[in-house]
C-alpha cells in the first residue's frame, strides 16, 4: 500500500517565512582576543587625550578673550577718568584708584617735547602744565608744590596742535586775558596775552625746568 504524503503546515513562529541558516563564527583565539582589547584600549586612550588637548585649548581661548575684554575696560575707565575733572570723576579716583593711574604706554605718548607737557619756568614763577580734559592747564608751583591756582586756563589745541588757544591769569594783577602759547623748540614756550579783543597784548617765553 502506498503512503500518502502530508504537506507540513507552517507553525506560528515560522510565520510562513523561510528562516536564513545561522552562520557560526569561529572561535578567537586567547592571543586575538589580547590583540583586540590592546587595540580598544589604545583607541580609548587617544580618544582620550584628544579630548583633553581640545578641552585645554578652548579654556586657553576663553581665558585670553575674559583677560583682554578686562585690560580693554580698565583702559577705557582710566581714559575717561583722566580726561575729567568734575565731581563725579574726583569721586571715582577715590571709589578706584586704579583708575586715576594712566597706563605707562599713555603716560609716554602724552609727555614728549614737542608739546607744552611739564614744568616751565615764567617771570612769576613755576607753572606746571598738564593735561585736564581735553584741553591743558597750567598750575602755579612752589617749593616742588602744586597749587589750586590756574594760570593757563582750558587752553584747546589747534587742529594740527601747533598751538592752544585759552585764557592765562595774572597772578600779581588778578585778571584774565585771551591767552596763545606755542612752542618754540623742545624747551621754549612762547606765551601770549591779549586784552581787548587783542588791542593789547603781551609775550614771554617760559624755558622748560623738567
Amino acid at each position: 500500500m502506498s503512503t500518502a504524503s502530508v504537506p507540513s503546515v507552517p507553525s506560528d513562529d515560522d510565520d510562513g517565512l523561510e528562516q536564513a541558516p545561522v552562520q557560526v563564527l569561529p572561535a578567537a583565539s586567547p592571543r586575538e582576543l589580547r590583540g583586540l582589547m590592546k587595540d580598544w584600549r589604545r583607541g580609548r586612550a587617544t580618544r582620550n587625550v584628544g579630548q583633553a588637548l581640545s578641552d585645554a585649548y578652548v579654556a586657553v581661548i576663553a581665558a585670553l578673550m575674559i583677560g583682554a575684554m578686562t585690560v580693554n575696560v580698565i583702559l577705557k575707565a582710566q581714559r575717561t577718568v583722566a580726561q575729567c575733572d568734575s565731581a563725579s570723576c574726583l569721586s571715582a579716583r577715590t571709589m578706584m584708584p586704579w583708575a586715576g593711574h594712566t597706563p605707562p604706554v599713555l603716560q609716554q605718548a602724552a609727555a614728549p617735547a614737542t608739546t607744552p607737557f611739564g614744568l616751565w619756568q615764567t617771570e612769576e614763577g613755576n607753572v606746571r602744565v598738564e593735561q585736564c580734559g581735553a584741553n591743558l592747564c597750567g598750575y602755579g608751583e612752589k617749593d616742588g608744590k602744586k597749587s589750586n591756582e590756574l594760570v593757563l586756563i582750558n587752553m584747546k589745541p589747534s587742529s594740527d596742535n601747533s598751538k592752544w588757544t585759552g585764557r592765562i591769569h595774572d597772578p600779581s594783577g588778578g585778571n584774565d586775558y585771551d591767552s596763545i602759547i606755542a612752542m618754540k623748540g623742545p624747551n621754549l614756550l612762547s606765551v601770549k596775552g591779549c586784552a581787548f579783543g587783542g588791542l593789547f597784548c603781551g609775550n614771554q617765553t617760559w624755558k622748560r625746568v623738567s
